[in-house]
């Protein structure tokens, strides 16, 4: 197995980790001037401004299918619109370092809906460490021991 230095890797993944937590501070801008829908409406709206010249560009096919577009738009809302809306409402409430904290959350949930509701996955003792160490690593960056406030 090769290593990537880090000079190579570091400056992006620092970019992207700075996009990612921002998000949760434009959020909780916007909340102060819109309603935690107009927010999520306007966070789904900017990505697909975003993704739009790339399809254009690649010349990208849309699928014809009507049972895709059905579980495209099941997927859509209960993967995002649902999550927006909630993260912006949340924040009426919240600080966004909570919110962002929360959401850090997403993958050790994912993982625990996808072993035990769908079965699909293992448990394997490795992701069972991974778990662990992510719920310990949640745990400290909400400094539990301090409690909620």
């Amino acid at each position: 197995m090769t290593s990537v230095p880090t000079k190579a890797w570091l400056p992006r993944f620092a970019l992207l980790s700075s996009i990612w937590g921002m998000s949760f501070l434009f959020i909780k801008v916007g909340v102060e001037s819109f309603a935690p829908l107009q927010v999520a409406w306007a966070r789904v709206a900017l990505g697909a401004l975003v993704l739009a010249p790339i399809v254009l560009r690649h010349r990208a096919k849309l699928p014809q299918d009507k049972h895709f577009w059905l579980r495209l738009f099941l997927i859509a809302a209960l993967a995002n619109s649902v999550p927006f809306a909630l993260f912006a409402w949340g924040e009426t409430r919240l600080s966004s370092v909570l919110a962002g904290l929360v959401n850090a959350m997403t993958p050790l949930s994912t993982m625990l809906v996808v072993t035990l509701i769908l079965g699909d996955e293992i448990l394997t003792r490795r992701r069972l460490v991974g778990l662990g160490v992510g719920f310990v690593g949640a745990l400290v960056l909400f400094g539990v021991w301090e409690g909620t406030g």
